[in-house]
Order: structure tokens, then sequence, then C-alpha cells
């Protein structure tokens, strides 16, 4: 038991250990919150595939004992495409910047370096393509603060590109500088995946998420995966869902939309490892950049860009939700945008309570088999201890005590000291008896019954 208990504590360190300590990382902290932040690098990084920005590997993000953003993708593959965690951002989803539908010609991919491609086919954003050169990247950091810088060329494309991340009470902030450095215009998409998920939880009726803009049933019928019969708003039956009467739900109507919608959703059901839902609201008109997911506890996060959304893409599989705000980046050689995140994670009190309760539970398991395995131990003494006691009174009484023959203990006579004591009125001495003083003073020369006899 005791070795048992050694290595299912040993196992639980050497996971944790397997998934931040493997690659190159910094730890941002505030006085509630730990943030970890993978750095790029070409051999050793925790990606290094060609669709996502480098510098946006933010995750493993603890608020008071409470964990979120996990790996989703288990076991985790740095050349992977998908394989992002948490904050992962991307630019050029469609079309980036120098690419050509030609074999073997490069392009240049924001925030990753000059990737090359494999085929005369049109770019896919979920391919592994071969990245040539990822550039150089610099960063400096403090506990609760980091920036990381690069730059790139290719013909007369190029960018600068620096990100400021900060860690301050529950909040991390991110802030995007984007520098045109090259020749030709850079016109692009970005956006962030925002992988939500808790460790050792699936995707189902223990999650809701928040988007900025109203959603009736219709817009979910362009959506990958059976995202009508999952997903419902959160104050409307499924049936009225599902019928949009609005009769059903009268306060998710108007007059201008007689449609039920709702901008608060959660899942009917939990989510199989086959299933995938992906969304393209497919919307232009810009909304402010604001969005919440939660867990059934009241965990999760609220998050909120100063730049516009324009569109509005969703994404689930049993790991993990992603609600992903897209804006539009326009630039002219020379010119430089900048745009910030602000993400502030929320630990619920029930979460807490339930965390503490499974913390004094395990300790509680603990004592408990401490004391039983002294139990066994003291219990294990006492009986050896009786054992031992018993063999011995065992060969006590298999001993015979014999009585010492009265002519053998006198059979050489009175000795010199028997004399002398006559003469100095002592009783003789028979061995270890005494001669019995009779009542008128006469010492007897030989032992009474009185003497008892030696052993």
């Amino acid at each position: 038991m005791r070795s048992f208990f050694i290595v299912m504590v040993m196992g639980m360190f050497a996971q944790t250990r397997c998934s931040t300590d493997d690659f190159p990382h910094r730890v941002l902290r505030s006085h509630m919150l730990t943030v970890t932040v993978y750095t790029p690098d070409a051999q050793k990084g925790y990606y290094r595939a060609s669709r996502f920005e480098w510098s946006s590997m933010i995750g493993h993000v603890t608020l008071d004992n409470t964990s979120f953003l996990d790996d989703w993708r288990k076991p985790h593959n740095p050349e992977i495409p998908e394989h992002g965690i948490g904050f992962a951002e991307e630019f050029g989803m469609a079309n980036p910047p120098g690419f050509e539908p030609r074999k073997g010609s490069r392009f240049l991919k924001l925030g990753v370096g000059v990737c090359e491609n494999h085929a005369s086919a049109p770019y896919d954003f979920n391919y592994a393509y071969r990245v040539v050169d990822p550039g150089q990247w610099t960063w400096q950091s403090t506990e609760s603060s980091m920036v990381l810088k690069t730059r790139k060329t290719l013909g007369k494309h190029g960018y600068a590109f620096e990100k400021r991340i900060s860690v301050e009470n529950a909040t991390i902030t991110i802030h995007h500088i984007l520098e045109n450095i090259g020749e030709k215009p850079i016109s692009t998409w970005t956006y962030s995946h925002n992988f939500f998920n808790r460790p050792n939880s699936f995707t189902g009726t223990n999650y809701t998420f928040n988007v900025p803009v109203s959603l009736t049933r219709d817009s979910f019928d362009a959506c990958t995966g059976d995202a009508t019969g999952i997903l419902n708003p959160t104050h409307v039956s499924p049936k009225a869902w599902k019928s949009q009467d609005a009769r059903d739900a009268p306060a998710l109507s108007s007059a201008l939309s007689p449609q039920i919608s709702s901008k608060e959703f959660y899942f009917s059901r939990e989510l199989n490892a086959s299933d995938v839902i992906y969304c393209d609201f497919g919307f232009t008109s810009s909304t402010p950049n604001r969005f919440s997911v939660r867990d059934a506890h009241g965990n999760g996060f609220n998050k909120v860009g100063t730049e516009s959304l324009q569109t509005l893409h969703f994404y689930a599989v049993n790991t993990t939700l992603a609600v992903e705000p897209f804006s539009h980046i326009h630039l002219k050689p020379g010119e430089k945008t900048s745009w910030t995140h602000h993400v502030t994670f929320i630990a619920s009190p029930e979460s807490k309570q339930v965390e503490s309760t499974l913390i004094y539970m395990f300790f509680q398991a603990f004592v408990v088999m401490t004391a039983f395995l002294l139990l066994g131990w003291t219990c294990k003494c006492i009986f050896t201890a009786v054992c031992k006691k018993h063999r011995t009174s065992e060969r006590l009484s298999d001993q015979e005590v014999k009585p010492v023959d009265e002519q053998e203990v006198n059979k050489n006579g009175p000795t010199e000291g028997d004399a002398k004591a006559e003469e100095s009125g002592k009783p003789k001495n028979y061995g270890s008896c005494v001669p019995v003083i009779e009542a008128g003073g006469k010492n007897t020369s030989e032992p009474t019954q009185e003497c008892e006899a030696l052993p």
C-alpha cells in the first residue's frame, strides 16, 4: 500500500513535468495567476508547425489552484499544425503573403517565417508546410511580463512583429504590434483560436459560451457537424429552439426578428470522440470583440479585444471548445498597427470548495492508510511478544525440580566453619538450611523437617 501511494504521487509529478517542462517556456506570475508561455524554438519548441504564430502558445493557466487551458490534443506533437494551445493565433488563414499554388514555391507566413509549398494546390491552413526559415526570435521577461520580437522578409514581402504579454491580478494582457517592412501591402485575416478546456474534463453539458452577436437557429445551418442538435440557447427549451416558434420564447424574439435568437448557448449532450462542430457565421458588420466561456461550476474567462470583430467562427470537439473572433488587417508598406486582448479568468467559490474538499479527502485517506499500517505493525509486535513469552513458559514448565538428598548435603560431616560456629555459640551451617533452635535454646545437630531441601 505504501509503495502504491509513493508511485501514485511520483506519477502525478511526472505527468506535470511532461506537459510543461519538456519544452522551452517562461512562467509569468501575479499574486493570483500563473501562466505558461512557450518560447519559439525551431529545434525544441512546443510548436514548430506552419499554421499558428509561434509566440502565441499561451496555456496551462492556474488561478487559485483552478487550472485552465490544458493540451487538447494528446499526445502533443509540435509538428502537427492544429496542435496549438490556449490563445494560439494565426495570420493568413486563407491566403498568406506571396503564396502561389505551385510546387516548390515559397511564401511568408506571419509569425512563422518562410514556408515551402508542397504541391500545385490552393493553400490549406491545416497542412504541415515545411518551415524553411523561421527567422530569429528574441525575448525578454520579468516575473510578470514578457516581450517577444521577430522580423522576416521574402522578396517584396516583409513584416516586423512584437508581442507583449503581462499578468496582473487575474488578467492576462496580450498586446500586438505588426509593421509592414516590405514593398507590397499586407492584407490578412487574424484571429485567436481560444482553445478552452479544463484538465480531465470533456466538452458537453458542463460548458456554456456567450458570443457578442445574436444567433438564430438558421445561423447554424451551414455548420459542420450536428450543431443544431447539440447547441441550444440557455434560456429556451430545445423544443422551442428546434421549432423556432416565438410563442415558446417571446423574450428571445422581437418584431424585427421573429425568429428566436440568443447570445448564450449550452451543449445539450456530451460530445463523443467522433463529434466535430465547426461554424463560420459569416457576418461582416463591425462588432465589439468580446465573449466568455464557463464550465458547470462557473470557472472560465472573459475575453475582450480592442479590434472590431468582423466575423465569428466556432469550433468544438470533445476535448475543447473555441470561440474565434476574426479581424481583418490591411497595411501599406511602412504602416503599422496594434491591438490588445484582455483575458480575465474566473474561479468560482464552489470550485474552490470542491477542490479543497478533494484535497481534504485525499489527506484523510492518507491518514487512514498510515494509521492502518501502524496498527498492523503494532499488532505484529504484540503477537510476536506474546508468542515469545508463551514459548518461554513452556520451556520452564518442562524442567523438573528435584530435592537434594539430606545425606548429600552433610555427607562430609561438619565443616570447619561449623566447628567455629559451635564454639562461638552460633548455629551450625547445613548448606542452605539453618538448624532449628528449639524452645529451650538447644541447638539441634541435624536439620529437621523445617529445613527445606536445596533445589
